[in-house]
């Protein structure tokens, strides 16, 4: 009801809920760029979130929580800020050694010899 209170269809409230789940769980996930990830992306939903209380004029009781959210997934994906954005995108290495992709170079550098 609040969903269409603020303007959004209906539907969209479970398109926002099932955003926040899936980052809710990368979060718990102990890789630590599935936790900035999960965190980034709360951290967009939760900036909808507190742009809609200030664009619609809420009361600060209702408005208090998106805020206090966004400040605390904001530290988390501070906490966990990669060093490099590379990391973000690279396959990580398995329990077997590197990738295929991050073992390319070698291989390409051992054929030219």
């Amino acid at each position: 009801m609040k969903f269409t209170n603020w303007g959004y269809p209906s539907w969209f409230r479970f398109v926002v809920g099932t955003i926040e789940l899936v980052c809710a769980v990368m979060l718990l996930i102990p890789n630590r760029r599935f936790r900035f990830i999960g965190a980034a992306g709360l951290v967009l939903v939760l900036d909808g979130a507190v742009t809609t209380h200030i664009v619609n004029h809420d009361p600060i009781t209702q408005s208090l929580a998106a805020p206090s959210h966004l400040l605390i997934a904001a530290v988390i994906a501070l906490a966990n800020w990669p060093a490099d954005w590379k990391h973000l995108l690279r396959p990580t290495a398995g329990p077997d050694g590197p990738t295929a992709a991050s073992s390319q170079p070698a291989r390409v550098a051992a054929a030219s010899r």
